[in-house]
């Protein structure tokens, strides 16, 4: 027998949960199989399997998508609920997420994005005096973002 942690004990009460909320969902075929090929892969933080990979999968198996509809019929859902997170940039890709510091990584993968789009606007507003007040709150969210990403580095 094979002794699971009580994290693992709740991501498989989530599975279930999601699994009873979401069968009339025209998408849930798409979601079993992809929590089922990531789990073969061994997808991990460590190790995400990239969309592509996914998306030949879901081909085989007689789920053809494009792109954009698994992004957003697919990994959407999986994501609000808790299932999977991804990683962005270079060797990027999605994982289930399994212990809690996967749940850390993806915290700040989240906040690196954020903190990108923010730091593309400062300089868009800081050419013009009449949105001195938008740069200062860009500045604000900028300090913030940077504080909360410390907080789940550590």
């Amino acid at each position: 027998m094979v002794a699971i942690s009580s994290f693992q004990r709740k991501m498989l009460a989530e599975i279930q949960n999601y699994v009873n909320d979401h069968q009339g969902n025209p998408n849930f075929n798409g979601h079993i199989l992809t929590l089922q090929y990531l789990q073969n892969q061994k997808a991990s933080s460590v190790k995400p399997v990239p969309i592509g990979q996914i998306l030949t999968f879901l081909t085989q198996k007689g789920f053809p998508l494009e792109y954009e509809q698994f992004q957003q019929g697919i990994l959407v859902d999986l994501k609000r609920a808790g299932l999977v997170a991804s990683k962005r940039k270079r060797g990027g890709g999605i994982y289930i997420i399994d212990n809690p510091d996967d749940i850390k990584i993806a915290v700040v993968d989240v906040l690196d994005h954020i903190y990108n789009i923010l730091s593309n606007a400062v300089p868009i507003t800081k050419n013009d005096p009449g949105l001195a007040h938008i740069t200062s709150g860009l500045n604000c969210l900028l300090s913030l973002v940077d504080w909360f990403k410390t907080q789940f580095s550590k």
